[in-house]
């Protein structure tokens, strides 16, 4: 059956509507995320074989390509104005990927680009990085976001020195984000597999302790606009951050005198799943060591470029927050052996404490601070009332923080750059740590080969896909 450019239209819009609807209702949903996540699979899939099928797109399993040659004007006229500029991109991405060890292995780069490289790697670590939390607010896996949340009111109520956190941030300034990212994967990697250890051992004894398992955080989450994230600003951040990346590739390959064949997006029913841009693979061959690596490093600099730059415009955005909204007060996690754990949900809003209206912490705060030992407590969320009496401390143990909620236009215009902004410098900074992996077809990978032994990177690659698949079983724990 043949339908008129008319009806396709009508057809695609319907098909496209429908799944925003079916996946926002999956994103509010308080269900399990593996089951949330399979299920949109399924929608996705379905809906777009049905998009494929009607615009004849190549593909499959719901899975089409939209490309050709369109894009590829626009990175040649990139490519053609500020040539050094992104030469010097390529070699600040590399220094933030690797460190003090990169002015070792890249003895072309230059000694200022590696200056302003490891400038930017402390003040990335120590003054960006902390505020990620501000983003992580719009990812909604509280399998992970709530026990992230939890260890840190942990460490609220303990003055204990995080030797953790200072190892992790040595580690990142020697071997850069890419050593941060194997580090923190194998770290995890080993946390989970000594409690499972740790768990089966108590089974032999009688007494499953399952605390062992049910305290570990997952070290890898499915980030799916409508699911995990908000679906319109998550759709836009990941078709910012994948023409960001893929066009950067294009552009320092164009300064190399490659051809390019076709650029282009995949899409995976109407979510934006990678992005692609074809060089000639033979004209790559011939290039020099330097080149190569410039090429491969460039989707990864430009992705801790844009990070940076949404986190400016998220800093900037944030004092108008007041000013167009109101705000609340949510519960993000509680802290076990407090009255609080288990009992209340998180993601709870807070609506009086003790009858007190809670608007904002500091209306929380001085409500709060009327607490006593071992007195008793009223808590009305939007979940329920609740009432408990306090420990020793005078404390039930709930961590919160404080929130946003649009009001009128302005405010919802306001709220979705905001979104958008703090969604795009996690993601950009995410994607681009993710990619430093030695992996095949990571970016990453492709730097490593040039460099290394084939035996030492193949162990190195194993050991950190191991890593990877023994960070998904806490998911199965949740189930």
């Amino acid at each position: 059956m043949k339908l008129s450019k008319k009806y396709k239209k009508i057809a695609n819009i319907g098909i496209i509507f429908l799944t925003m609807l079916a996946i926002s209702y999956l994103y509010l949903s308080n269900g399990n995320v593996l089951i949330r996540w399979f299920s949109a699979i399924l929608l996705l899939a379905i809906s777009g074989q049905a998009i494929a099928f009607i615009n004849k797109f190549k593909g499959s399993y719901g899975a089409y390509m939209l490309g050709g040659k369109h894009g590829i004007k626009f990175i040649d006229s990139l490519s053609k104005h500020g040539e050094q500029i992104w030469i010097w991109l390529a070699e600040w991405g590399l220094t933030l990927s690797l460190g003090i060890f990169s002015i070792f292995i890249f003895k072309y780069m230059n000694k200022k680009v590696f200056a302003i490289g490891m400038l930017s790697l402390v003040l990335m670590l120590f003054f960006v990085l902390p505020y990620t939390y501000l983003a992580m607010g719009f990812i909604n896996v509280p399998q992970i976001t709530s026990r992230i949340n939890e260890a840190v009111a942990n460490n609220t109520v303990s003055a204990s020195t995080n030797y953790y956190g200072i190892a992790l941030d040595s580690i990142t300034i020697i071997g850069g984000f890419a050593a941060l990212a194997a580090g923190s994967i194998i770290y995890n990697a080993v946390s989970i597999l000594s409690s499972t250890i740790y768990f089966i051992q108590s089974l032999f004894y009688g007494k499953p302790n399952y605390n062992a398992i049910n305290s570990q955080i997952p070290g890898v989450a499915p980030i799916i606009p409508g699911i995990t994230m908000p679906l319109l600003a998550g759709i836009f951040a990941l078709v910012i951050l994948l023409v960001v990346h893929e066009f950067s590739h294009g552009v320092l390959a164009r300064i190399a005198k490659i051809k390019l064949k076709s650029v282009g997006v995949l899409l995976f029913g109407i979510i934006p799943l990678g992005a692609y841009v074809e060089p000639d693979e033979k004209e790559m061959k011939k290039l020099s060591k330097e080149k190569q690596e410039r090429i491969f490093i460039a989707g990864v600099s430009s992705n801790f470029l844009a990070s940076i730059l949404f986190f400016a415009v998220m800093l900037a955005i944030i004092p108008y927050l007041s000013i167009f909204m109101h705000t609340y007060v949510s519960v993000v996690a509680t802290i076990p052996g407090y009255p609080a754990n288990n009992v209340i949900a998180p993601g709870s809003i807070i609506l009086k404490w003790n009858n007190y209206p809670i608007e904002n912490l500091t209306s929380f705060k001085v409500a709060a601070a009327n607490d006593k030992p071992f007195s008793t407590v009223s808590v009305e969320t939007n979940k329920g009332l609740y009432t408990f009496k306090t420990n020793q401390t005078g404390k039930i143990g709930v961590y919160v923080q404080e929130g946003y909620m649009p009001s009128g236009i302005a405010g919802s215009i306001i709220y979705f750059i905001f979104t958008l902004s703090s969604l795009s410098f996690l993601l950009n900074f995410l994607v681009g740590v993710v990619n430093l992996l030695p992996i095949p077809g990571f970016d990453g990978w492709q730097i490593y080969k040039l460099e290394a032994s084939k035996k030492v990177l193949n162990a190195i690659s194993a050991i950190v896909v191991i890593a990877l698949l023994l960070n998904i079983l806490p998911w199965f724990w949740s189930l």
